[in-house]
């Protein structure tokens, strides 16, 4: 069972290291990019350059927590 969860990881993070974007059921984890910026040293005030980064980000789709099943969602009037 290690061995599945390892490849599948390995799967998941090799394609992120491509930018590819990832789908699990329910959510999607694309690769975003931050432009670069000027920024300041809250210390000294000095301003400097912060490079432009890559982040993971996520995304759920559509009603992910029910899980796609609309008879979870409490009748209407009821107290949930």
């Amino acid at each position: 069972m290690e061995v599945i969860v390892n490849t599948v990881l390995d799967g998941i993070k090799d394609a992120l290291s491509r930018e590819d974007k990832v789908e699990i059921r329910g959510s999607q984890f694309p690769v975003r990019h931050r432009r670069a910026k000027e920024g300041r040293n809250p210390k000294t005030g000095e301003t400097v350059s912060v490079r432009r980064k890559k982040f993971r980000s996520s995304r759920p789709e559509g009603n992910a927590g029910d899980g796609g099943r609309k008879d979870l969602a409490a009748p209407a009037g009821s107290v949930a």
